[in-house]
């Protein structure tokens, strides 16, 4: 939708970051209410872990601008963590998402990308969610999609997203299943050649046994990755428990064998081409 500049305020010398909505977009009014409703929703819930959003407003020539805080550091489809690394930053994602879901916000697009880590000089950094320009209100009545319209990134939907389904924090839950399962098994848990594809694995096909990955895997964090990505929402847990028990698993010092994922996480694709292929696959963007 956007491009984001990096800019400074001309008076008082404050950094931000300027996303102003793509020239090219031709429903500017539907766009300027997404973005307002992303500035809405962000200061709705208030939680640290989520970007701060300071103002709105239209260029010269109508298009819409959000004034985010400026974070220096990188995303997590940039970052290769270990195992506990993983699992805090992972922590600190439930957090946020906890905060949002009391607020009746669903997010609707978790991925990497969206995970923004800011670097804090100590072992884990600092967890920022970005782009809730797709985000649900729940109780919201006006409505920026329509029901049985896809939203979100193929490669992480949820299955009632790819039925065009309404969500829940439920939705959310699968989402963040994807990106635990990549982090811990070093694969995602679906690879399509295409959108569609992936979309139908989702819905029907079910991810190969973490343990099948990860010989060594702790008890719980199996049957949690094995919960999260349960087709049926009421199946999943709520983000609570999954926070709980990655809390659990904090500290563990066995690592992935690399069995399917690869052999040795040092030569194996598993790990080195792990970030490259989160970065250039066209159906996970």
């Amino acid at each position: 939708m956007g491009v984001v500049y990096a800019v400074k305020h001309s008076r008082i010398g404050k950094r931000a970051a300027l996303k102003v909505l793509q020239r090219r977009l031709t429903d500017i009014q539907l766009n300027a209410e997404r973005m307002l409703l992303e500035a809405q929703v962000v200061n709705a819930i208030g939680h640290p872990g989520i970007v701060d959003i300071f103002d709105v407003g239209a260029t010269d020539d109508g298009r819409p601008y959000i004034v985010m805080e400026y974070l220096a550091g990188r995303s997590l489809a940039e970052h290769e963590p270990d195992v506990d690394e993983s699992l805090a930053i992972l922590g600190q994602v439930c957090d946020a998402l906890i905060a949002a879901h009391e607020a009746g916000v669903v997010h609707r697009d978790l991925k990497p990308e969206n995970i923004f880590l800011v670097e804090t000089g100590g072992d884990v950094p600092r967890v920022k969610l970005l782009d809730w320009g797709i985000a649900r209100m729940l109780h919201a009545e006006t409505r920026h999609t329509f029901e049985g319209q896809v939203v979100g990134t193929p490669r992480y939907l949820a299955p009632e997203q790819a039925r065009g389904e309404p969500v829940t924090a439920k939705t959310d839950v699968y989402s963040l299943g994807v990106v635990a399962y990549e982090l811990l098994l070093l694969q995602p848990p679906f690879v399509g050649t295409n959108s569609t594809e992936l979309l139908a694995m989702h819905l029907l096909v079910e991810p190969r046994p973490p343990r099948e990955l990860w010989a060594d895997i702790p008890d719980h964090l199996d049957r949690l990755l094995r919960g999260m990505l349960a087709k049926a929402p009421a199946a999943r847990p709520t983000m609570r428990e999954v926070a709980a028990q990655l809390a659990r698993g904090r500290n563990v010092v066995l690592r992935p064998t690399g069995d399917a994922a690869g052999a040795d996480p040092g030569t194996d694709p598993g790990r080195s081409s792990r970030t490259r292929r989160l970065r250039t696959d066209s159906d996970g963007k």
